[in-house]
């Protein structure tokens, strides 16, 4: 297979070496950590390394925590948190409807699901669509040609929502049998083994999920008026889509504080954030307020907590023990690395910079005036995704969006035990290794914005 490399010369690849395992870069859609570890101990994975905490973006969506996973691949940033989207130089809320385009990171999946015939199986029937996926994943691995190779299996996230950790762990184990087989196939196909690298994009919070009902009203007490274009300073836009544990506003700047402190006095609303500039954010809840600050270095991102009142994301006991280990300077200020480490299993992992991340434009260009997490139990959208859910499987079982640790928390972990894995790891790190592999081994890695044909990467769809 030709050498190919975006940052470097052909001379900088090392010679390929047949007998080195392929890769296969496997993304299991909504599974949350601890349904991984429960497998785990009933003997799926056997031999794999650790699974590791995966931490998602705010908000924990599928969109945006997959452009930052494949950010290291070439996805580019996306003009909205969801498909249905406020779209700011327009004024008008767009898209959510089958035929709209799809986001950038999905041409990163060489397969995957996709398309409205995909749709009937994935909330009908989940669990055996998991396992159709599969079988498409094994034929596909078989087949094609390239070193590294990288599947999605969608189905997983809507048998969580509709059945729950029951359920998704029995899946696991199915899956654990079938990437078991498909490597035996494969050494037998091939002569050489098959390295799994597998993840999932966010998690799931364990709990049935009631609509938050009362933002609405919250809003139009405080004299905020919900709109489908921005006319008057008291008009916000939402583009509610689904039933998730997050939301975001559209407004005037000078009403976002406004709407911001609103929301945060709703009993379904855990906290609430607004950008103050651009190197500052507030964010405000019921146990208080606390100013986000961030600088750019040459080399990194440096971060700083500071609780004006109270303590709203329980990170001022973190922030002592970072002051007193001489990795936060006297101004508060640390790096997003030292950030990452010592608050990625707080009850808001890593949350200082994920708040950040969900407003500065970072994964989502069309950045919201405000972002709010809810508390986990509660979902915020469109009724009708509350009354599909009923008649299809009752109240879903569970959601995910937001900023609490079991929204966030997906899974990372490698078929190879001696890969190094740090105890956490962050959205956008997780697959740079592989992604830096690529650029000399397979041409199907050359991406939009790289300057490629886009004949050149045709992702296979998974049917119905």
């Amino acid at each position: 297979m030709a050498c190919l490399a975006l940052t470097a010369s052909a001379a900088d690849c090392p010679p390929l070496d047949p007998t080195t395992p392929r890769t296969l870069i496997l993304a299991l859609d909504g599974v949350p950590y601890r349904a991984v570890r429960t497998a785990r101990e009933m003997g799926a994975f056997d031999g794999w390394a650790e699974p590791r905490p995966m931490v998602s973006t705010f908000p924990s969506m599928t969109n945006v925590g997959f452009t930052a996973l494949l950010a290291p691949f070439g996805a580019r940033p996306i003009p909205g948190y969801e498909l249905r989207r406020y779209d700011q130089e327009l004024n008008r809320v767009l898209g959510g409807g089958v035929f709209d385009d799809k986001f950038n990171w999905r041409e990163q999946f060489e397969l995957q699901t996709n398309g409205i015939w995909s749709k009937p199986g994935l909330y009908m029937t989940p669990g055996r669509t998991v396992r159709k996926e599969l079988k498409k994943v094994q034929k596909f691995a078989l087949e094609d040609p390239d070193e590294i190779m990288l599947a999605l299996v969608s189905a997983t996230d809507t048998l969580t929502h509709f059945q729950g950790d029951d359920a998704i762990v029995r899946s696991l184990l199915e899956i654990s049998e079938s990437i078991e087989e498909l490597r035996r196939l494969h050494l037998e196909l091939h002569g050489r083994e098959l390295q799994l690298v597998m993840f999932s994009d966010h998690g799931n919070a364990d709990r049935k999920v009631k609509r938050a009902g009362n933002i609405e009203k919250t809003l139009k007490q405080a004299g905020l008026q919900l709109s489908k274009r921005l006319g008057s300073p008291n008009q916000v836009v939402t583009a509610a889509y689904g039933l998730v544990g997050y939301g975001v506003l559209y407004s005037d700047p000078n009403t976002a504080e406004k709407a911001a402190r609103a929301l945060a006095g709703d009993p379904s609303v855990a906290l609430a954030a607004w950008p103050v500039n651009t190197t500052e954010l507030r964010v405000v809840s019921r146990n208080g307020e606390a100013s986000i600050r961030w600088q750019d270095l040459p080399s990194r991102r440096e971060l700083s907590y500071t609780p004006l009142d109270g303590d709203p994301l329980s990170m001022v006991e973190t922030c002592d023990r970072m002051l007193a280990a001489g990795v936060m300077d006297d101004q508060g200020f640390a790096s997003r690395d030292d950030w990452f480490e010592w608050s990625a299993f707080a009850q808001y992992p890593d949350a200082v910079s994920r708040l950040v991340g969900s407003l500065d434009g970072a994964w989502v260009s069309n950045a919201a005036s405000v972002i709010f997490s809810l508390e986990p139990g509660f979902g915020w959208g469109v009724k009708a995704a509350l009354v599909g859910a009923w008649l299809r499987a009752g109240p879903l079982d569970e959601t995910h969006g937001g900023l609490d640790r079991d929204s966030t928390w997906g899974f990372f972990m490698t078929s190879d035990p001696d890969i190094e894995t740090p105890r956490a790891v962050r959205a956008d790190r997780a697959l740079v290794r592989w992604a830096d592999e690529s650029e000399c081994t397979s041409m199907s890695w050359i991406h939009v914005g790289h300057g490629h044909d886009d004949a050149l990467h045709s992702p296979r769809l998974i049917g119905p």
